[in-house]
């Protein structure tokens, strides 16, 4: 239980808001920005954003009559759009949490402790 909260939690900064955390989650076990930043924009967004609708549009995309047809198209674009932000903020986020990592990695390493600029005691 912990474990889905936590990856709820940090699905919920790539998205809009927690029921699209929790779509992402449930469609295909997302639990964090790097594995959406290991696929294509494209790739995402056209096994995603579906995720990204809401249950209104999910009602209306399954009417089959015209003038609705359009409304499909519309809600399509707008949950494809959504997907694609997600897609750019879990590209930054897992961008930033490397090279966090890597600063802190070589803020550790030997060679940096032995440097005259590291002049701060432990």
């Amino acid at each position: 239980m912990l474990a889905q909260l936590k990856a709820l939690q940090r699905l919920s900064a790539i998205t809009q808001n927690e029921n699209q955390a929790v779509a992402l989650y449930e469609a295909a076990g997302l639990h964090s920005c790097f594995p959406i930043a290991a696929m294509s924009k494209q790739q995402f967004i056209d096994h995603y954003a579906k995720c990204f609708q809401s249950s209104e549009e999910q009602v209306v995309s399954e009417a089959q009559e015209t003038p609705e047809k359009q409304a499909v198209s519309e809600a399509q674009a707008v949950s494809e759009e959504l997907a694609a932000q997600a897609y750019q903020r879990a590209l930054a986020r897992a961008s930033q949490l490397t090279l966090h990592y890597m600063n802190l990695k070589d803020a550790n390493s030997p060679h940096y402790r032995a440097l005259r600029a590291n002049n701060l005691r432990r």
